[in-house]
């Protein structure tokens, strides 16, 4: 067996299963819907903690004399079956808008079908860090780096092959791998029959690999991997004009509504007629769609009725000066913008695809309106840009924002949360001239949601900002399920109430608040109460203003009513849906953990007695399989604010952190075992300090630096997490190396024990958030971490470490 190869086998492995793992994230969000992305965590920690058990229960199936032999198998079993989960999952429909209990039995197959290619890889896994116990410092090493390489080739990956081919690809890694470990799976002797044998052994995953790649190749012409059903819709039913994907988005260009020719606008005027006319949409993985009008870059007769949409309010107001769109996507406010006459319009969207397929295939039928003479399109993070950009604005729009798209972070679509917090609320009306507009558009459901949270947040950002009487810094009109809301850091004045008035009675919408007039109650009653956070505990729904360390602007069902999901009947329903589904994924990882714990002590009763200080040495691996992912996602969070973009984020902190702890695990395979207990009381020291900074500090610090160019804040950011990930890669190759004194299916349980540990911190980080705040995620993994090295210092002795 040459080491060297089998290390060269488990990167390769490692870096196809954290791809996969990216994959599924970015196929749950297009094809089922953004908050079922965290489930692809899950599904990937069950899958190797299932294996992990099944080593531990049958060690006698992954003896170190034929790693090459099992691994090469299991490698390629893993490798087929990402094509065959694949397969039946694109074609199961489910229609994500419907209650979890409505859909349940669909979404159960894909979870556990997807779990299956998590389960062969796993057995790689497992076995050797079993069988190898005394080389688990490279193997640990090289898995973290393969993974934390696969973070960043997803970036390049989606690009080039998108969510459909991307799996045949890996499936090309995954037998790349096979053939390394079958290299030796047959012995060379002097026989004239095993030669040929090995060879054949190479030969059969080599012909597997090359087949793989051919399929890889021309899936995009021939479709053997392809999307049948998004959102349980059929998707042949629909005239695609533009079809690609990146590392966060799947964008889709569309006609809207084919059959109807009335100009689609989000709320329109009843007092006006409305042409007939063709639309496109542009659809966001399938969840979301941003709206595209006919231009032909010079007539602005035919989108007129533009000026009497309910989000033209702002425009109408200051629609003439010097006016930023945040989230520009088809172009509808940016017409608005010229309708109203403005110098010039920056519009800014996240999405490179956006202006890709606005430029390119859709040019003509929007008359290239990216590059119109007065606009200018920018790819930015729309926050980001307003906090940098030198330029003062009279109007900031910021227009029904949603794409409700998970990145690769994880369950959450982190790029709009971040629009809609304390701390952005502050970006945007610093970004304004003194006497400069605000202006959000959002749903309005009664009792009010989004807009009483907008308002929240205009509150205590105004609180923080010292704006003297915010109650006359506000403007509100609604028309049936929408709302736009005016913002300044002044008081409006008469003249501009008594405008904002005669439009809204013009128009034919409601007036819900002005300095001199509140109709609505609710509204009336969050500016004048004296504890506003009295205000928010006894309203029925979460609407309290979110920041930064607790950025779930969308997610207003409080956590202890999260069985209300089932009765509320208005609203974006998909996000209670989000809430419960966390909450119930939750529930369901802590029992595979629990069985995890107590299966084997069932089951093999004799082999757990021969493990001293088993229980201690279980809830170690337990401690920081819950800190290590915890860690992960808050720090994820984190980055976003300060890398601009979910995607660089996600992929930067994840291969930092991985490959750093990798470096980590081969710190301590070469360290000499008599040095060893003092590199793991280092680690376990530089963990606690990193983390204390990173609770009380690190938010502070992101927000001193946000304003830097990029490349330094990619600096920065390696700076804060490469030291205190090459400290988390130590814990669990250290504790592997006591346990594997006492037995290879030991390994295999505390590694499955680390997995299913790892379920749970995937869906508890989200939950800590959402009530807490990442800081306390953070927190969390710190007392963890605190615990694990408590139970392994206790154990000093007795293990002889």
């Amino acid at each position: 067996m040459n080491l060297r190869r089998i290390y060269s086998a488990i990167f390769i492995l490692s870096f196809s299963l954290l791809l996969f793992e990216l994959t599924l994230i970015r196929v749950y969000s297009a094809t089922l819907f953004y908050h079922f992305a965290f489930m692809a965590i899950s599904v990937a920690m069950l899958g190797l903690a299932a294996a992990g058990l099944t080593v531990h229960l049958y060690p006698g199936k992954f003896h170190q004399n034929s790693v090459a032999l099992w691994a090469s198998r299991w490698s390629a079993a893993y490798a087929v079956s990402i094509f065959v989960v694949l397969w039946i999952v694109f074609r199961i429909p489910v229609n994500a808008y419907l209650p979890p209990d409505q859909v349940g039995w669909k979404l159960s197959i894909i979870y556990f079908l997807s779990a299956i290619p998590f389960y062969f890889a796993g057995l790689v896994f497992s076995g050797l860090f079993a069988s190898m116990p005394k080389q688990i410092g490279g193997l640990y090493a090289w898995d973290l780096i393969g993974a934390g390489l696969g973070a960043v080739m997803m970036l390049l990956l989606m690009d080039y092959a998108g969510g459909e081919s991307a799996g045949l690809y890996i499936m090309v890694a995954a037998f790349l791998a096979a053939v390394l470990f079958s290299w030796d799976s047959i012995p060379v002797s002097s026989s004239k029959n095993k030669p040929r044998r090995k060879l054949n052994w190479i030969n059969r995953y080599t012909v597997s690999l090359f087949i793989a790649l051919i399929l890889a190749i021309s899936n995009p012409y021939i479709g053997w991997l392809r999307i049948v059903y998004t959102k349980g819709q059929e998707l042949k039913e629909l005239n695609v004009l533009y079809n690609k994907w990146n590392s966060f988005s799947r964008i889709m260009a569309i006609p809207f509504r084919p059959g109807t020719e009335t100009a689609q606008t989000w709320c329109p005027s009843p007092n006006y007629p409305f042409p007939e006319m063709e639309h496109l949409s542009i659809m966001i993985d399938d969840g979301a769609s941003t709206p595209v009008p006919p231009f032909n870059g010079k007539d602005l007769e035919p989108i007129k009725y533009l000026k009497y949409d309910l989000t033209s309010l702002g425009h109408r107001m200051r629609g003439d000066g010097q006016t930023l769109i945040i989230g520009s996507g088809g172009g509808r406010d940016v017409l608005t913008g010229l309708l109203f006459d403005a110098k010039h319009i920056d519009a800014v969207d996240i999405n490179p695809l956006i202006f890709d397929a606005m430029n390119g295939p859709l040019a003509k039928f929007t008359g290239n309106l990216y590059r119109h003479p007065k606009v200018k399109g920018i790819v930015a993070e729309g926050r980001a840009f307003a906090r940098r950009h030198p330029q003062s604005y009279d109007l900031l729009q910021v227009a029904m924002i949603d794409t409700w798209a998970a990145t690769t972070a994880g369950a959450y679509s982190l790029s709009e949360n971040t629009l809609y917090t304390i701390e952005a609320f502050e970006d945007y009306l610093n970004a304004l001239k003194p006497d400069g507009v605000l202006s959000f558009t959002r749903f309005f459901f009664y009792p009010p949601r989004q807009a009483i949270r907008l308002v929240s947040l205009f509150l205590e950002t105004a609180d923080r900002m010292g704006i003297e009487s915010p109650e006359e810094c506000i403007l509100i009109g609604k028309y049936e399920s929408l709302s736009t809301l005016l913002f300044k850091r002044s008081p409006f004045s008469n003249e501009e109430i008594a405008l904002f008035k005669d439009d809204l009675n013009d128009l034919g919408f409601e007036l819900v608040y002005s300095p001199d007039e509140r109709p609505d109650k609710i509204f009336h009653l969050i500016v004048e109460v004296d504890d506003r956070s009295k205000f928010y505990d006894k309203y029925p729904f979460d609407v309290s203003p979110p920041d930064d360390d607790r950025p779930f602007f969308f997610n207003m069902l409080k956590m202890k009513d999260f069985l209300r999901v089932f009765e509320i009947r208005e609203g974006q329903m998909f996000n209670y849906y989000a809430t419960y589904t966390l909450l119930v994924v939750l529930i369901l990882s802590v029992i595979a953990t629990l069985i995890v714990l107590i299966l084997p002590v069932i089951l093999k009763s004799g082999v757990v007695d021969k493990f001293p200080g088993r229980w201690e040495l279980l809830l170690y691996f337990i401690g920081i399989g819950l800190a290590y992912i915890m860690i992960e996602i808050a720090l994820l969070q984190r980055f976003v604010l300060l890398l601009e973009h979910p995607a660089y984020a996600a992929s930067g902190v994840v291969a930092g952190l991985l490959i750093s702890s990798g470096l980590g695990s081969m710190l301590w395979g070469r360290t000499p075992p008599e040095s060893r207990k003092r590199l793991l009381r280092i680690a376990f020291a530089v963990i606690g300090l990193t983390l204390l900074f990173q609770v009380f500090l690190g938010s502070l610090i992101i927000h001193k630096l946000i304003h830097l160019p990029i490349i330094v804040k990619a600096l920065i950011a390696a700076v804060m997490i490469i030291p205190q990930g090459i400290a988390m890669g130590i814990p669990l190759p250290a504790g592997i190396s006591v346990v594997g004194k006492y037995g290879s299916s030991n390994v295999a349980w505390c590694w499955a024990l680390n997995g299913a540990a790892s379920v749970v911190a995937s869906s508890l980080a989200v939950t800590i958030a959402m009530a807490y705040g990442f800081a306390s995620v953070l927190g969390f993994g710190l007392v963890c971490y605190v615990l694990a090295f408590s139970l392994m210092s206790f154990g000093f002795r007795r293990w002889a470490l």
